[in-house]
C-alpha cells in the first residue's frame, strides 16, 4: 500500500524529513483548519477528518496505521514505530443530555465509552487531545475565561450560544462578518463553522489570543482531581497538549501571520 502521507518508519529515513503530526480529526472544517495554521518549515501537519467521536475515532486512527506500518506490535498493545512522527486523536465527549432527565444507565454507558476510548489511545501510543463537552470550548477560551463551577459551561450549548454572541457582537467586526450578518441571523454552530467563514471570520480574531487559551485551558485542567475520570471533568479541554507540542517543534509564535 501506498502510504498517503508519504512517511518511513525504518532506517532508510533521510536525516531532514520533517517531524510530522498526524491528527485524526472529529469534524470535517474547524479542527483541521485552526490544527493545521500551525505548520511551519519544520513540521509537517496532516489532518484526516470525519474520524468520529471516542471509539470510532481512535479505532479508525489505530486501523489506517496498522495498515500503513507506523504501528507495530508488542504483546497486546501497538507502539509508535517512528521518532519524529506524533498522532493524535481530537474528539469530544458530546454529553447527550443538557442538565435533562435522562436515563441513568444510557449515561453510564456513554461515560465509559469516553474513558474507555482515550485509555485504549493511550495503551497505544496515541495522544488524545479531548473535549468535555466539545471543541468549541477550546474556541471559547480564547475569547473569555470560562468558570467551572457554573453547570452551564459543561455542555456544548453554552459555548456555541457565547460565541455567536461575542462574534455577534464585537468593536470592529471584519468585513466577512459584516456582510454575512446582512442575510442571516448569526449562529456560530451553522454559519461560522463552516469552510467558507471559519478560516475568514474565525480564526484572525483568536488567533492573537492562543496563549491565553492555552493558560485558561491549564487551569481548567488543574481545577479537576488528577484520580478523577476523564468524564467528569467538564467543563475542560486537552487541546492545548497538543497545540504546545506542535509550537515546541514547530517553532512559531502563538499569533500567526
Amino acid at each position: 500500500m501506498i502510504n498517503p502521507w508519504e512517511l518511513k518508519t525504518d532506517n532508510d529515513r533521510t536525516a531532514d524529513r520533517l517531524y510530522t503530526f498526524i491528527v485524526f480529526c472529529e469534524d470535517q472544517v474547524s479542527e483541521s483548519i485552526y490544527i493545521k495554521c500551525f505548520e511551519t518549515e519544520n513540521i509537517k501537519i496532516n489532518t484526516i477528518t470525519n474520524q468520529k467521536s471516542m471509539f470510532d475515532n481512535v479505532m479508525r486512527t489505530l486501523d489506517y496505521c496498522r495498515n500503513n506500518d507506523i504501528l507495530k506490535k508488542n504483546n497486546d498493545a501497538y507502539y509508535l514505530d517512528a521518532d519524529s512522527i506524533e498522532i493524535w486523536c481530537v474528539f469530544d465527549r458530546d454529553t447527550s443530555h443538557d442538565g435533562t432527565i435522562t436515563d441513568a444507565s444510557k449515561m453510564s454507558l456513554e461515560d465509559l465509552a469516553f474513558d474507555e476510548s482515550i485509555q485504549l489511545a493511550q495503551r497505544n501510543g496515541i495522544n488524545v487531545a479531548w473535549s468535555n463537552d466539545a471543541f468549541e470550548l477550546w474556541i471559547l477560551l480564547h475569547l473569555e475565561d470560562v468558570d467551572p463551577c457554573d453547570t452551564q459551561t459543561h455542555h456544548r450549548t453554552y459555548y456555541y450560544n457565547r460565541l455567536t454572541d461575542l462574534f455577534a457582537n464585537l468593536e470592529n467586526p471584519p468585513q466577512d462578518l459584516v456582510k454575512l450578518m446582512q442575510y442571516v441571523t448569526l449562529s456560530y454552530k451553522k454559519d461560522l463553522k463552516r469552510e467558507k467563514h471559519f478560516p475568514n471570520i474565525v480564526l484572525p480574531i483568536i488567533t492573537p489570543y492562543i496563549s491565553v487559551a492555552v493558560e485558561r485551558a491549564k487551569n481548567l485542567q488543574e481545577f479537576h482531581d488528577v484520580n478523577t475520570s476523564h468524564c467528569e471533568k467538564k467543563p475542560c479541554t486537552l487541546m492545548h497538549h497538543l497545540i504546545e507540542s506542535i509550537r515546541l517543534k514547530g517553532g512559531k509564535d502563538w499569533t500567526l501571520d
